[in-house]
């Protein structure tokens, strides 16, 4: 056998299945890296909606002392006089808003 065959054997038996074989265990090790952070980075329902709550309360924090210092006015200047006054009665209050009951 000459030489150039023994190289020729050699990588055909021993190279070619190592690098196939290299392949594809960096195949696999890449797509379990890419699961484990995809897993890292997801979030769950419940830090979803702790998130968006938190969000709109520091959103409407300031509405709601606006509207709370606007009720607290409202009860100092008392029931309103005339027409008005018999409109208003039977109606309650909610975040600012007068709704008929």
């Amino acid at each position: 056998m000459d030489f150039p065959e023994m190289i020729f054997l050699i990588a055909v038996t021993v190279i070619l299945p190592l690098s196939v074989l290299s392949l594809i265990f960096n195949y696999q090790k890449a797509r379990l890296k890419a699961k484990r952070s995809a897993a890292e980075n997801e979030l769950t329902t419940t830090e979803l909606q702790h998130m968006i709550d938190g969000a709109v309360a520091d959103a409407t924090a300031e509405l709601q002392d606006r509207v709370y210092l606007l009720e607290e006015r409202l009860r100092l200047l008392g029931p309103a006089s005339g027409d008005v006054a018999e409109e208003n009665t039977g109606s309650s209050k909610t975040l600012g808003r007068v709704t008929r009951e």
